[in-house]
C-alpha cells in the first residue's frame, strides 16, 4: 500500500477511492499492476504459475522464453513484489501468497496451461525435479503425460520423499479419460504407491484391476513382461502377510519372464530372496541372489542396493560376517551415491553393527 501511495499522482484521490471499494486488497493489486512495465507482469505471472516453488532466474527465463530478465527481477524485488533469497549460491524468487493468487489468474486458461506445460518440460529435463514435473503436467491438463512420467520415474519420486504428496495428486485424475495403456500404467502406479504407504487393500484393488485387464491383452513379449511385473508386485504385497503366497506369485513371474529380460528376472530373484528370508530359508535366499548377481544392471542403483542389502542380511544370518560386512558396505556406498538420506542412516546403523561384532 505504501508503494502505491508513493507512486500515485494524487494520493488523496487514491485514498478516497480506497474508502469506496469493497475489496481493498484486490484494488491495491490492480493499482500495483497498472504501474508495472510491460515485462514485469509477465515475470510475476511466471513466478505465480510455480505455486510457491522458489524459482531461479534460469527457470523463469525458460518459462518466458527470454534471454535475460535479471534487471526485471531486480526491479520487482526493489518494489517488494518478489521475495529474493540466496540458497546454495543461487538466488531464488518467490511471492507473497496474495500476489501469487492474483497473478496466477491473470493469464487466460490457455496461456496458464502453456506455462504449466513449459514448467513440466523444464522439471522433467533441465530441473530434474520429478514431483514438480508430474504436478505441472497435471495442471497443464496433460494427464496422460503426468501418468506416464509418474510410472517411468516412480523410483526417483520415492527417493525424492514425495509419496504422500503424489498420492492425492494422482487420485484427482479421472482414469476414464485415459487410453487403455495409460490406464494400466495408472493402476500399477497407484498400486505401487499405496503399497509403499502401507495401504494394502487399496494396492490389492489396483493390482487386481490390472490383472483383469492383462488377461484380454494379446499374447506378445510386452504382455508377458507386464504380467511378470504384476507377479513381482503381488509378491511384494503378500511378502509379510503370507510369504508362501508371495513366493508362488514370484515363481509364476519367473516362469513368464523372457530370456532377454535380465533386469526383470533380477528383480524377481531379489524379491524371492526377501520372501525366503521371511520364511527362514537363508540358503534358498542366497541361491536366488547369486543367480542374479552377475546380471545386475550397472545403471540401476536402487536394484543394486536391494541385492547388496539382502546379501548382507543373508550372510549375517549364515554367520559369514566378513561377507556380510562387504555387501553391507556396498549397499551403504550406493545409497550415498543416490542421496537416499533416510535409508542411508538405517543402512549405516546395520553396517556399524556388523563392524562392532567383528571387533572393528
Amino acid at each position: 500500500a505504501t508503494v502505491v501511495l508513493k507512486q500515485a499522482a494524487d494520493p488523496a484521490l487514491l485514498i478516497a477511492r480506497l474508502a469506496m471499494t469493497d475489496d481493498i486488497e484486490r484494488f491495491l493489486l490492480v493499482e500495483v499492476n497498472d504501474r508495472l512495465t510491460v515485462q514485469e507482469p509477465q515475470v510475476m505471472m511466471a513466478v505465480a504459475i510455480l505455486s510457491g516453488y522458489l524459482a531461479e532466474r534460469d527457470l523463469l527465463e525458460w518459462l518466458l522464453d527470454q534471454q535475460t530478465i535479471r534487471h526485471v527481477l531486480r526491479s520487482l524485488s526493489d518494489q517488494y513484489l518478489l521475495v529474493a533469497r540466496d540458497v546454495e549460491n543461487d538466488r531464488v524468487y518467490g511471492q507473497h501468497q496474495i500476489l501469487q493468487a492474483f497473478y496466477y489468474l491473470q493469464p487466460t486458461g490457455k496461456q496458464r496451461a502453456a506455462l504449466h506445460s513449459r514448467a513440466a518440460e523444464y522439471f522433467s529435463s533441465e530441473g530434474q525435479d520429478w514431483y514438480q514435473a508430474v504436478f505441472h503436467y497435471g495442471k497443464a491438463g496433460l494427464v496422460e503425460d503426468a501418468v506416464r512420467f509418474a510410472a517411468e520415474q516412480f523410483e526417483q519420486l520415492v527417493n525424492q520423499g514425495v509419496a504422500l504428496l503424489l498420492l492425492p495428486m494422482l487420485q484427482a485424475i479421472d482414469e476414464n479419460r485415459l487410453a487403455d495403456d495409460d490406464r494400466l500404467a495408472f493402476w500399477v502406479t497407484m498400486g505401487r504407491l499405496n503399497l509403499l504407504l502401507g495401504k494394502y487393500d487399496e494396492a490389492k484393488g489396483y493390482f487386481e484391476k490390472t490383472a483383469v485387464a492383462l488377461q484380454s491383452k494379446p499374447e506378445n513379449s510386452q504382455t508377458h513382461r507386464q504380467r511378470a511385473e504384476l507377479c513381482l508386485l503381488m509378491g511384494e504385497l503378500h511378502e509379510r502377510q503370507s510369504p508362501p503366497d508371495a513366493l508362488t506369485w514370484v515363481q509364476r513371474g519367473l516362469e513368464m519372464v523372457e530370456a532377454s529380460q535380465n533386469r526383470l528376472r533380477c528383480e524377481l530373484q531379489i524379491q524371492a530372496s526377501s520372501i525366503l528370508m521371511h520364511m527362514g530359508n537363508y540358503g534358498g535366499a542366497l541361491e536366488q541372489l547369486l543367480l542374479c548377481l552377475d546380471d545386475l544392471p550397472d545403471q540401476n542403483q536402487p536394484l543394486q542396493i536391494k541385492a547388496y542389502k539382502n546379501l548382507g542380511a543373508v550372510y549375517w544370518h549364515l554367520k559369514e560376517l566378513p561377507l556380510a560386512l562387504e555387501y553391507s558396505e556396498k549397499a551403504l556406498v550406493t545409497r550415498r551415491q543416490i542421496k537416499d538420506h533416510l535409508q542411508t542412516a538405517k543402512t549405516g546403523i546395520n553396517h556399524e553393527s556388523i563392524k562392532y561384532t567383528l571387533g572393528d
